[in-house]
């Protein structure tokens, strides 16, 4: 009885090893042909960026290198100029300046005539608008934008904003002058500040006044600019 079981699992066995050893033969004759196509699809995948197999791994080092610049310091104050432009011209609003602690908030013109200062605050065009590395001499009436000067203090913090950037200022200093005293502008001044004028005092209501309050801010931030063409600076 256990002779006559062992030929059928002989006869199941036998092919099953030629099947499985030619598997084997065949796996083995097929592996180059594998290898092939297996980099003839890398190649593919990558040829819309221009990437041979040789040069894959080189060329994806090469697309990591990245230049870091670092970021701008006081240190460096060439490197932080936002852009090149011209000034403003005469009667245009470039901006506006304010100081919340006192009420203040005005438009900001380039120019200062008579009919600038009818509008709010007028730039003196023989100094520099804000950003440019030296004075602005900004002009008000007491009886209108600039009346809240008289309340200002040591400390307050002003801001101008502009098209081209925003700036904050502290103010270090005021003081009362007679008008002829012209250095108190500071316009030859290496600096960067906002200086503010109007006349004084501020209730006066009749007759000439012949003194001027001037508010001195020192810049805290704000970006530089360069002027290409420019008024009165020469």
């Amino acid at each position: 009885m256990h002779h006559k079981n062992r030929w059928p699992v002989a006869y199941i066995c036998m092919p099953l090893g030629f099947i499985l050893i030619g598997i084997l033969i065949a796996f083995a004759g097929l592996q180059p042909v594998g290898k092939q196509l297996e980099g003839d699809l890398i190649m593919l995948f990558h040829s819309g960026e221009g990437y041979y197999i040789g040069q894959v791994e080189k060329t994806l080092e090469d697309e990591t290198t990245t230049v870091v610049k670092e970021p701008t310091t006081l240190e460096d104050p060439e490197e932080d100029i936002l852009l090149t432009r011209d000034e403003p011209n005469i009667g245009e609003q470039y901006g506006t300046i304010a100081c919340d602690r006192i009420g203040l908030k005005a438009p900001l013109y380039f120019g200062d005539n008579d009919v600038v200062l009818d509008w709010g605050a007028g730039t003196f065009p023989g100094s520099w608008i804000p950003g440019c590395g030296g004075t602005t001499l900004i002009a008000g009436h007491n009886g209108t934008y600039f009346h809240v000067l008289k309340d200002v203090e040591v400390g307050d913090a002003f801001t101008i904003a502009t098209e081209y950037g925003d700036y904050e200022y502290i103010v270090s200093d005021f003081t009362v002058v007679n008008e002829t005293e012209i250095e108190a502008c500071r316009l030859d001044s290496d600096e960067e500040q906002v200086v503010l004028y109007t006349c004084y005092p501020f209730y006066r209501i009749s007759g000439r006044r012949t003194q001027r309050f001037f508010v001195y801010l020192e810049k805290v931030s704000g970006p530089r600019i360069e002027l290409e063409h420019y008024f009165l600076k020469d």
